[in-house]
């Protein structure tokens, strides 16, 4: 099954076999080794410039339900805007556009079209904010701590027990932000 090879394949050539396909993307975006991107119908999937695919994300422009007792598969365009997040975990159904400077949250099922500027959540994902309030919310959290650099913060950056642990104190009972 060329699906099962696609998998195999280390990230890079994945998603050069996918474009190779037809699969647009634009520049500059990240797509985790993890995400899964329909191989079967790349040519129906287009990804704007500066996206972000996280971690366990699935694209699908086909929907197999209908397959073993019609004999044919639903099958429909995805188009991702520009400058978009797709969250942890997120599923994109066939039929799907999501317009640019949008955040789909972790989890979130996207059945239907979502407007730019927008955060959508849940399932079936629902846009609960503008990404421009969100944003500014964030921002505002940030300032107000806590937050912590990379240097001497993250793996790999110079992190002791002891800053595990002052984080780990930091972040209880609320949300915190790392560069």
């Amino acid at each position: 099954m060329v699906l099962e090879k696609l998998i195999e394949l280390p990230n890079k050539l994945r998603i050069a076999w996918l474009i190779r396909k037809g699969m647009q993307l634009g520049a500059n975006c990240f797509i985790d080794k993890s995400a899964t991107i329909d191989g079967s119908f790349p040519w129906l999937i287009s990804i704007g410039a500066n996206c972000t695919i996280t971690y366990n994300v699935v694209i699908l422009a086909h929907d197999a339900s209908t397959k073993r007792a019609l004999g044919y598969s639903k099958i429909g365009a995805v188009t991702i805007g520009n400058n978009c997040f797709i969250g942890s975990g997120a599923i994109i159904l066939p039929n799907v556009h999501i317009g640019s400077n949008t955040i789909i949250g972790a989890g979130a099922v996207v059945t239907r079209d979502i407007p730019e500027n927008s955060v959508a959540v849940g399932n079936p994902a629902r846009v609960v904010s503008h990404t421009r309030d969100f944003l500014a919310s964030h921002s505002q959290a940030i300032r107000a701590g806590p937050c912590f650099p990379r240097e001497g913060w993250t793996e790999g950056h110079g992190l002791t027990k002891e800053r595990k642990q002052t984080m780990k104190d930091a972040v209880r009972g609320k949300v915190g932000y790392a560069d």
